[in-house]
């Protein structure tokens, strides 16, 4: 299919049609490049006057590797490539882009749609004959843009100034998440309350009781010995405890309820993270 393109196309440019044979000599280069390939398609370029496409050709030419198989015409593409690249040379028109800005301000620049590196927005800029489209836009600002012409052999200076608007700074990315419940802490304080309340009430209730029996035993019809004071007044203080126990088995049911309808809650972040530090260093991820 190479060989057809390059064919068809040398023979419709020879016929006066380059416009028509340029993109069957591109193919043809793009499928096999060899020397005759770029050749012909940098001698292309030049008959349509676009000298700096034709010269990137003739260049493209003189960087191949030769092989041991390469034919006599596969060699004198590579003398005359070598040649024609360096007649071109200083006909090719050049712009020399001047950006006014504030200072501190940076601006970036484009020729045709391609931006340039910032070290050679300086520098004169080669392009084929004709007319160009050049914009410059700094920071946040709107772009300007200029149409230049220029011929062979010429060089044009292009001033743009575009107005500079301080970028904003880039949104930061929310890390994914979900939300781990826990149990509330207040649940165990309220649990243990409310068992610790059960046990003392359970047993003082028991001894006060206990406490009485003994009393009201030693007690006759119309009359008790003073010896059962003791046995009463042991009753109300383990009555009171029971009562104060009783309390706090309420309280440690109310602290356990409350717990249980307000759990503790987490954001747990998801994703992978990296581990560095002294002596370590390696992915963390939570999923």
């Amino acid at each position: 299919m190479a060989r057809e393109s390059l064919k068809d196309g040398m023979a419709q440019r020879d016929a006066g049609d380059a416009a028509g044979a340029l993109p069957k000599l591109h193919l043809a280069y793009v499928l096999v490049a060899t020397p005759v390939t770029g050749y012909e398609l940098g001698k292309t370029y030049m008959t349509l006057g676009r000298l700096l496409s034709a010269r990137e050709a003739f260049i493209s030419v003189a960087r191949m590797p030769r092989t041991i198989e390469e034919s006599d015409r596969s060699e004198n593409a590579r003398r005359e490539s070598e040649r024609l690249a360096n007649e071109l040379e200083p006909h090719i028109p050049k712009l020399h882009i001047h950006v006014t800005l504030p200072p501190g301000a940076v601006a970036t620049v484009s020729v045709d749609g391609a931006a340039l590196l910032d070290e050679a927005v300086m520098a004169p800029h080669s392009v084929n004959p004709g007319v160009h489209d050049v914009t410059a836009k700094a920071g946040d600002g709107e772009p300007v843009s200029t149409k230049v012409e220029v011929h062979a052999d010429e060089t044009k200076d292009v001033t743009l100034a575009p107005k500079w608007v301080a970028p904003k700074p880039p949104p930061t990315l929310a890390r994914p998440y979900y939300v781990r419940s826990s149990p509330n802490p207040l649940l165990y304080v309220g649990v243990v309350a409310g068992v610790v309340g059960t046990v003392v009430g359970t047993t003082t209730l028991i001894l006060s009781i206990t406490e009485q029996s003994a009393g009201l035993a030693e007690c006759g019809a119309n009359y008790c010995p003073h010896s059962t004071r003791n046995h009463f007044e042991a009753q109300a203080g383990y009555a009171v405890t029971a009562l104060v126990a009783g309390g706090l088995v309420v309280a440690g049911v109310g602290t356990s309820l409350w717990a249980v309808f307000n759990p503790k809650t987490d954001k747990v972040y998801t994703g992978i993270q990296p581990i560095i530090g002294p002596g370590i260093a390696g992915l963390r991820g939570t999923f």
